[in-house]
């Protein structure tokens, strides 16, 4: 009883203390006492349906620590806090170098965040015993203390997610608690897939700059990245006492059902297979007219070469540069890469002066795209649907650059040997 009592004083007092600090219209907060009580402490799993933002698109999940003998004494653990303000946060995002931080914040204000942003959410109570909680508590207030709450964010394998779940079997012991949820049986790429199907743009970003990591399946605890799978778990988690006793991990669940409307960004009406398709559609028609004037559109050529390049400087710059996970496993380096640039002044160099330098250039991107294709068909990594059709335009314009250079080579050839007899 003592120890819960000056554990759970610890709680109450260093978290009302940091935010009399940070908020001037906390102070009066600074009296709440902890009470002696033996459950007098309240602690849940928070999980929050995705948002509309890029960065909400998988959801967000926190912890609740409420006292309940003092109302003021409640709030909520979130280690998904960042700004966007900070000193090149941009850059820093660009090459994985992006710091979060834990944040406790009263749990009326997180509710009305996400409640105005018609964001529902999930509070599964954990069925615990008063000293586990009491060390969760002590936990969560050391961690959130200013030299201790910054880490480096990993999306895959160190987000807000999986340092709240960690922190919780910590406190309670890993090898107390059994999972009998089954898994997805999916990849990791299977697993976003399902949270960026609504966004085609977004998911197709995704699968540009992720390479291989990412296809391998997951199993049940490497699942657990994303707030609903691991809610999910919690459900099928069970708590394994020293006596023996099993109970359920969560104990009640309840929905906080938004206030606000979730608005919906529109995304762009073509979706990026779509799109694609139609670029490929637009590139045989101009291979048409080519034919029918016998003359290259080279602003065909330029355009597609440019957005090959585009991406291509993206793909690379994260492959060699970032410490994103999985950016670095990506094979579609090969075919997307700043090289890209490199052909558009070869195809726009005179053909009969350049024409050797022309046909080794043609021939070796015609190899990159044609291996760009096997990956189709190759369990080397999953390709998004919408690479194809750019794949197959740019392959073809490059076969028919390639068919012009030697038919321009031959032309040249025999004028000199009729011309020398």
């Amino acid at each position: 009883m003592k120890r819960l009592f000056l554990i759970s004083l610890l709680f109450t007092a260093s978290i009302l203390t940091m935010f009399a600090q940070q908020n001037d219209d906390s102070a009066a907060m600074t009296d709440s006492v902890a009470t002696t009580a033996d459950d007098s402490l309240y602690v849940a799993l928070l999980t929050c349906d995705p948002g509309t933002d890029a960065y909400k698109l998988f959801g967000h999940t926190a912890i609740r620590v409420q006292n309940k003998n003092n109302p003021e004494a409640d709030f909520s653990f979130n280690y998904g806090i960042f700004d966007f303000r900070m000193e090149n946060f941009i850059y820093r995002f660009v090459i994985g170098e992006t710091d979060y931080w834990l944040d406790a914040e009263p749990m009326w204000r997180f509710l009305d965040r996400y409640s105005e942003e018609g964001i529902r959410i999930y509070e599964q109570e954990l069925n615990i015993t008063s000293d586990q909680k009491a060390l969760l508590a002590q936990l969560l207030v050391i961690n959130a203390q200013p030299e201790n709450r910054v880490y480096r964010y990993n999306f895959l394998y160190d987000n807000c997610t999986t340092r709240a779940r960690d922190i919780i079997q910590r406190a309670l012991g890993i090898h107390n608690l059994k999972c009998e949820a089954k898994g997805l049986g999916l990849t990791y790429r299977d697993i976003l897939h399902i949270y960026t199907n609504s966004s085609p743009w977004t998911e197709f970003g995704i699968d540009m700059v992720l390479g291989c990591e990412v296809d391998r399946p997951a199993d049940v605890r490497a699942g657990e990245f994303i707030p609903a799978v691991y809610m999910h778990d919690a459900d099928s988690t069970y708590i394994i006492a020293e006596n023996g006793e099993v109970k359920p991990f969560v104990k009640n669940t309840i929905v906080y059902e938004p206030k606000g409307q979730h608005l919906l960004i529109p995304d762009f009406p073509l979706s990026p297979v779509v799109t694609f398709w139609i670029v490929f559609a637009f590139v045989l028609l101009v291979n048409v007219f080519d034919c029918y004037r016998k003359k290259l559109s080279r602003w065909v050529d330029v355009a597609l070469l440019s957005l090959q390049g585009i991406a291509g400087v993206v793909v690379s710059f994260l492959f060699f540069f970032s410490d994103h996970p999985a950016v670095d496993t990506n094979w579609l380096v090969i075919a997307f890469n700043p090289l890209a640039f490199v052909m558009i002044p070869i195809v726009l160099l005179n053909r009969t002066k350049w024409r050797k330098l022309k046909m080794a250039a043609e021939c070796v991107n015609m190899t990159v795209l044609v291996f760009l294709l096997l990956l189709f068909v190759l369990p080397l990594q999953w390709v998004n649907p919408a690479v194809l059709p750019l794949a197959l335009s740019l392959l073809i314009r490059s076969i028919i650059r390639m068919k012009q250079t030697r038919r321009t080579f031959s032309c040249v050839f025999f004028h000199s040997v009729n011309h020398r007899f």
